[in-house]
């Protein structure tokens, strides 16, 4: 620290564990200091900002690898910081979950206070909600959540999942002050902490923050946040470091709520095996360790010095210390410090579980669901899961549910699923909140519950759950669980889609498509679907195969098209599939080949695409790449029809009525011709009014007949001749009739009910 820099009205103040405090002779009592980042900080290495002025927050005192940090007691009493505040940052500089019980403990000790004063909080939003009753397990549950902010002089300890300083990325400190999104959107290396915050909160734009929070941030002062957002966020037990370990792991290849069968297990393993083994070492070591060696080698270690890591922890693992052995398993696995040996890994996590580290038998369990070191063994891996499941352990127990849920290793039985998911999330486990939200969304049908599921995905989303921001998005989308808010789904697809979730990325692009909850915008769009895409994402790469074709966005190139859509084909895409086949069908972008237009139709209408089935049949219908055949033109005819595809049902019903290698049947063709002309199907509203003139399948109507025909969606002239005719042959009290019940259809449309009462059923 430049203490040249200092303002010349701040006096020293001691503080024991702290570099020397400089605070304000008269005024507000605020204190200053800087503070060495740890190496794990993930502030170090950004581009420094100038930050606000204001108070001594001049950045002039900070050293490299400094950090400024202020502290104030808001109504200018006291000689010295709050407990709370200085705790927190004593942690930063010793590195010692010690501390943090500190802070804990200082809140306990003020739990009456907080009690008498809760009745008298004025709050000035419903959002701002506070429990009823304070108790230490309330108290504790919420530091560890990261989900309270102490504000430490008007006594209001502000929490829930929706107050809007606490929480999530966008309302809560925790993210604000020292997560990603904020470094990576140009936070400072050696400003001002609380000028981060401010940044960040503009950024958001008006209603971010109540006026009260937004002041202390203008204001530079630290003291609520400092023990709930900085302490999580740089000691990598909070959500804010977590954080990014856990999107990746989403990333490795957690399948759609839509997309994702039951029962397939590979890309489970491979998220859950990347999680354990990167984000284990700093939720497990940060307590005290009697071994003065066990703690030299974790701050190596934390450091990135792993040679010197293994060289301290390999005799103590060697001599049964447990905490090594597991730490080596983890390094082996993880090729820290050396080559990768599974076998090596595993023989030490063993040694570690088997005395009884809870995450050693997590990870022992997590190299047999993959087969790491071991043979694949699902029994087992459930068994030592269990173990470290018993024990607290969030991410064994989320594994479990997973595996109770799947069958795998266990019986399957989704009632232990959700008590072992229900047992991690009250933990505050992200993973698991986000199963239980997947569980009562596409679950057993008895089981569904948009409300619960709505509830879950919303506090894993609140953590930076991709999957979970996704499919809140999608909930908001079409109103699944709740009113139908676009611009909540595009908010949700939105911080999903920053995170490189390849399907958020390719929903945000429709929304900017289609101008749903944003601005329409086709550029905009393209670019969420090309990152998407260049993923690997089949349906964002159909999407950039139809934004060629059709020039939106993007230059209209059909061989631009074409390539796109093949690579989502060859992932078994079935609308990208049908397209490719009209592509070669029609010699777009392709050159014109039947039999490959009759192969992508084929592969896609084997997956029940209704569009492929049809277009199939129209192959089959006039021999265009392979030999006519009207019986087998007429059974993928049926099987598009069946679901409901107009144009199918409309060619059909023409087999049914002229009797097209099938026993004739006007009464299956007029039934046929009703669904299609139902749907707006121009050929079919025409041809239901000439069966009603001419009695065919029907009783003869005139009067419907001229009304069906009159509104046929751009009738040409024969139909209007057709029309014309009809009307001389109407007696007076039918063309009355027949232009009230034109009337009628002109406002409801073609119905199913307005056909009925036209027949007087």
């Amino acid at each position: 620290m430049n203490t040249e820099q200092i303002p010349p009205d701040y006096v020293p103040l001691s503080v024991p564990g702290l570099p020397t405090l400089y605070g304000q002779k008269n005024g507000w009592r605020v204190w200053l200091t800087a503070l060495p980042l740890p190496a794990t900080s993930r502030l170090r290495g950004v581009d420094s900002l100038a930050p606000s002025k204001g108070y001594a927050s001049d950045d002039r005192i900070a050293e490299p690898g400094e950090v400024i940090a202020l502290f104030e007691n808001d109504d200018g009493a006291g000689e010295r910081p709050e407990l709370m505040m200085t705790a927190a940052a004593q942690w930063l500089l010793a590195h010692d979950a010690a501390f943090y019980r500190a802070v804990m403990d200082a809140m306990l000790a003020d739990l009456p206070r907080l009690r008498a004063e809760q009745e008298g909080i004025v709050l000035s939003d419903d959002a701002f909600r506070l429990p009823r009753h304070w108790d230490e397990g309330l108290v504790r549950k919420l530091v560890r959540l990261n989900s309270i902010t102490f504000h430490p002089v008007d006594g209001a300890p502000y929490i829930g999942l929706d107050f809007r300083c606490a929480w999530d990325e966008e309302h809560g400190y925790g993210l604000m002050m020292a997560g990603i999104e904020v470094v990576e959107s140009g936070g400072a290396d050696s400003g001002t902490l609380s000028w981060i915050a401010a940044r960040h909160a503009e950024s958001r734009g008006p209603g971010y923050l109540r006026p009260a929070c937004g002041s202390r941030f203008r204001r530079g002062a630290m003291p609520s946040v400092l023990p709930h957002c900085l302490w999580p966020a740089f000691s990598g037990e909070g959500m804010a470091l977590r954080l990014p370990v856990r999107s990746i792991a989403n990333m490795a290849g957690r399948l759609s709520r839509r997309q994702r069968p039951r029962g397939r297990a590979t890309r489970f393993r491979a998220a859950v095996l990347f999680l354990a083994l990167c984000c284990a070492p700093m939720a497990v070591w940060a307590q005290d360790s009697p071994d003065d060696r066990f703690k030299q080698g974790y701050a190596d270690y934390n450091a990135g010095d792993y040679d010197n890591a293994r060289e301290k922890w390999r005799p103590l693992a060697e001599a049964g210390h447990a905490k090594a052995q597991y730490g080596l398993g983890l390094m082996y696995a993880n090729a820290q410090g050396g080559e990768k040996d599974d076998a090596l890994a595993v023989s030490w996590l063993r040694r570690a579980a088997e005395q009884g580290e809870a995450g050693a038998q997590f990870n022992l369990g997590v190299m047999y669901a993959n087969g790491r070191g071991v043979p694949q063994d699902d029994a087992l891996a459930a068994q030592w899961c269990e173990k470290a499941a018993v024990q607290g352990n969030a991410e064994a127990q989320t594994m479990l549910g997973q595996m109770y849920a799947r069958g795998h290793g266990v019986a399957r039985r989704d009632d232990l699923a959700l008590q072992w998911w229900r047992k991690a999330a009250a933990q505050g486990n992200a993973e698991a909140q986000y199963q239980l939200g997947d569980h009562f969304f596409d679950g057993p049908s008895t089981q569904q519950d948009g409300a619960q599921a709505m509830h879950w995905f919303a506090l894993a989303a609140a953590q930076g759950h991709a999957e979970a921001q996704n499919n809140l998005g999608a909930i908001y989308a079409h109103g699944l669980a709740t009113a139908p808010d676009a611009g909540k789904a595009v908010e949700w697809f939105g911080r999903a889609a920053e995170q490189g979730l390849a399907k958020a990325q390719n929903n945000l692009g429709a929304m900017y498509f289609t101008g749903t909850g944003v601005p329409q915008d086709d550029p905009l769009a393209v670019q969420w679907w090309r990152k998407a895409a260049d993923q690997g994402n089949a349906a964002a790469q159909d999407r950039m195969g139809g934004a060629y074709l059709s020039g939106r966005g993007v230059p209209q190139d059909d061989s631009q098209a074409a390539q796109w859509l093949r690579k989502a084909a060859d992932q078994g895409h079935a609308p990208a599939q049908d397209t490719l086949g009209t592509l070669y069908q029609q010699g777009r972008g392709v050159p014109k080949d039947e039999s490959q237009a009759v192969l992508w139709f084929r592969r896609a209408a084997d997956q029940g695409l209704e569009t492929a089935q049809y277009n199939l049949a129209q192959q089959y219908d006039f021999g265009r790449g392979v030999p006519r055949s009207i019986a087998s033109a007429r059974d993928w005819y049926t099987k598009a029809a069946d679901q409901g595809y107009p144009r199918a049902q409309f060619n059909l019903a023409v087999m049914y009525a002229n009797g097209d290698d099938v026993a004739q049947d006007d009464a299956k063709a007029v039934r046929l011709m009703r669904q299609a002309a139902t749907q707006g199907h121009r050929l079919a509203t025409f041809s239901l009014g000439v069966m009603y003139a001419e009695g065919r399948g029907v009783a003869r109507n005139l009067a419907t007949a001229f009304a069906l025909i009159s509104v046929v969606p751009s009738p040409d002239e024969e139909m209007m001749q057709y029309r014309d005719r009809l009307a001389t042959d109407m007696a007076p009290s039918q063309r009355d009739h027949a232009v009230q019940l034109v009337n009628k259809l002109l406002t409801t449309g073609v119905t199913e009910e307005t056909l009925r009462r036209a027949d007087g059923q």
